[in-house]
């Protein structure tokens, strides 16, 4: 198979987290041509902090899609040119107060090749402890709360975690844990 050529783009809509952007491609196997739209955001990092009693640091905060409170690890943007391992950890403190030890990126994942340009890094921060106060941006409200770590597989399966980026990052977590 080949890679599918881009004839022409033509930027749709552009703001500080988004930029969608149209392309007319063509297919290699039928040589038809049709417009694909592709949204570019930021790359994202979500952070599994640990305490020492081994709880997991959780968020809870609205999100405007679901209209709904959900409930996820701490994380957001990577600003442009920043190392993962340290923005992950500025996020952290960022939302939560809590700061920990030895950042370790344990995953790189696509949130959706279909039509998103970003990835999504999980990067677990290990004895978490809260010694500093939320630094909160204008757009967040955030409830941070702790969870032993046993308790996060039955919250994904009674629906009280919905967010495929952190049952992702979960899943991750566990593969890390199992190979360690």
């Amino acid at each position: 198979m080949d890679k599918w050529h881009i004839n022409s783009r033509r930027n749709i809509f552009s703001s500080h987290i988004v930029n969608l952007e149209g392309r007319m491609s063509i297919n290699p196997r039928n040589g038809n041509e049709a417009e694909y739209y592709i949204a570019s955001f930021p790359d994202w990092c979500n952070v599994i902090a640990l305490t020492p009693e081994s709880e997991i640091i959780l968020i809870r905060h609205f999100r405007h899609g679901s209209r709904e409170f959900e409930i996820e690890f701490p994380g957001g943007c990577i600003d442009p040119g920043e190392d993962i391992l340290k923005a992950a950890p500025r996020e952290l403190e960022e939302e939560t107060g809590y700061i920990g030890e030895s950042p370790i990126q344990i995953a790189k994942f696509s949130p959706n090749p279909s039509f998103q340009t970003n990835h999504c890094y999980t990067v677990l921060i290990p004895n978490a402890k809260q010694l500093s106060v939320q630094n909160l941006d204008e757009g967040e409200d955030i409830e941070i709360f702790s969870v032993p770590v046993t308790n996060i597989p039955k919250m994904i399966k009674d629906g009280e975690i919905t967010n495929s980026m952190i049952i992702a990052a979960f899943y991750f977590y566990e593969l890390y844990k199992r190979d360690t």
